[in-house]
């Protein structure tokens, strides 16, 4: 990750971290730190994989109840990816928040 890549990415997440909100929706970001010309932003772990990982385990909801918990998940995951989104109207016209 470049010099510029990697302060934009910290500026992105200490964008997010102003809505103390946003933490609830996407992957924490907990420290960053720069050994010789190696750029680093701390993530906290994603246990269950990537989101298509994750729903090719799970299985479809069938209950009234296992349907509103799949469509309250996925307004949550809605919120977050606004959130991430958002952040890229906070910065100049050629800086578009995350890099990842």
């Amino acid at each position: 990750m470049s010099e510029p890549a990697y302060r934009n990415e910290l500026k992105a997440f200490e964008t997010l971290s102003e809505n103390g909100d946003a933490w609830r929706h996407i992957v924490k970001c907990y420290g960053s730190f720069t050994q010789d010309t190696s750029h680093n932003v701390i993530l906290e772990y994603a246990d269950q994989g990537t989101l298509a990982d994750y729903y090719e385990r799970v299985q479809n909801p069938v209950e009234e109840n296992d349907t509103t918990d799949f469509w309250e998940h996925l307004f949550q995951l809605a919120i977050g990816l606004r959130q991430i989104h958002d952040v890229g109207h906070h910065h100049s016209d050629t800086d578009n928040g995350f890099h990842g």
